[in-house]
Order: C-alpha cells, then structure tokens, then sequence
C-alpha cells in the first residue's frame, strides 16, 4: 500500500498516476493499493481507478470528512479540529489535540507509534488530550 498526502487547497488527483509501485522501486508484478489524500480541500467524492501496466488501485480521497474517513465520529470535535489544521496551515495550534495532530502532520512522522496507536482503534492519544 502506498499513501501520499497533500495539504494544498488545489487538487492534486492528477498526481495519482505517480504513486504506483513502479516508481519507488516495488514489484510492479504484485498488486497494490494507492491512496492519495487532498486533505487541505473540502470534501468531495472518493474517485477510484485501476492502473492495469501497474497492477494498482488508485483512490483519490478529496477533505477530511466522516463520510470519508467514518472513524472521525468516534470523538466530538476530531473532525472539525483535523479540517482547521488542514486547511489553515499558517495558524498556531489552539489547544492540545490540534497540536497532537499537527505533529502527526509533520513529514514522515504518522508512521511513528505515537501517531499510529490511535489509528488502530485502542485509544485516543497520549496526555489526556481532550476536544
């Protein structure tokens, strides 16, 4: 599986055809999943294709909404907080969570057990964050 994020207020679904296995060097004979994630944009409809030369499902995933990412409901307010930070990338976190989340936002660091923990559904993050 390989996932790209973007936080720019344009789309970036264009750039989809380059997250393939092809070009960070994986076996092109194996098939995948690529995601690419416009969460600086308002949401808009999950797009789908198939790169058959790849042997790739590409999904284009527009905002940081419920409907997209269902697991958002679990905590009042995580939507509205992600959507803020997203989207306004000059403005200082206002609170904890949105400076726990700004942190996981921070290149290469959402693979950290830090930031994946929550992900996985045990518990939300560390240090009594609240909303």
């Amino acid at each position: 599986m390989l996932v790209s994020d973007k936080r720019t207020i344009v789309s970036n679904a264009e750039k989809l055809v380059f997250v393939v296995p092809g070009a960070v060097g994986l076996d092109t004979q194996l098939p995948s999943v690529a995601i690419l994630t416009d969460m600086g944009l308002e949401h808009g409809a999950v797009y789908t294709s198939y790169n058959s030369k790849q042997r790739c499902l590409q999904i284009h995933v527009p905002g940081t909404s419920q409907s997209s990412y269902p697991f958002l409901n679990k905590v009042p307010g995580v939507e509205s907080q992600i959507s803020h930070l997203t989207r306004d990338a000059a403005m200082p976190p206002s609170n904890p969570l949105e400076e726990h989340l700004l942190k996981a936002f921070e290149f290469g660091k959402s693979s950290l057990p830090t930031y994946t923990h929550w992900e996985k559904g045990k518990e939300a993050p560390a240090g009594n964050v609240r909303v």
